[in-house]
């Protein structure tokens, strides 16, 4: 609400009019989804774009649940290339697209390997190891 409530006021500070769908205007807003609940960020980009139709907005995200939510032709992503240049890339359809194929392409972080990587190094062959030993192990004089 509060974020809603700083584009209104910085709008009503250059445009005297009651109606929000009529004021044009560009927001730019940095980590968007910063101190928003996982629920807000899937939710704040389609209540911005339904309050303020006539407004663009740039906003700049590190979360997946927001980059979800943008529409083709929304979203880009901006890297630095070797030469220090920054260079844009479109993001195809992240609302139609898998979350995880979402944040591997976007975010570079592939779900799958980091599962297969957890699993290739758990410590369930040392405990098994460890079972077995003691199952070979003799008895110590305890009853059957």
């Amino acid at each position: 609400m509060k974020l809603i409530q700083a584009i209104v006021a910085g709008y009503a500070h250059f445009i005297n009019t009651p109606n929000l769908h009529e004021v044009s205007g560009i927001v730019l807003i940095d980590e968007i989804e910063s101190h928003l609940h996982a629920s807000w960020q899937a939710r704040i980009i389609p209540t911005l774009k339904r309050l303020l139709p006539n407004t663009i907005f740039y906003v700049a995200t590190h979360s997946p649940i927001v980059l979800s939510q943008l529409e083709e032709g929304e979203a880009y992503l901006l890297r630095r290339d070797a030469d220090g240049v920054v260079r844009s890339s479109m993001i195809d359809s992240p609302d139609r697209r898998a979350f995880a194929d979402v944040l591997d392409d976007a975010l570079n972080v592939n779900l799958n390997v980091l599962k297969r990587h957890r699993m290739e190094n758990s410590d369930q062959h040392h405990a098994k190891r460890q079972l077995l030993k003691l199952m070979q192990q003799p008895h110590s004089g305890v009853d059957s």
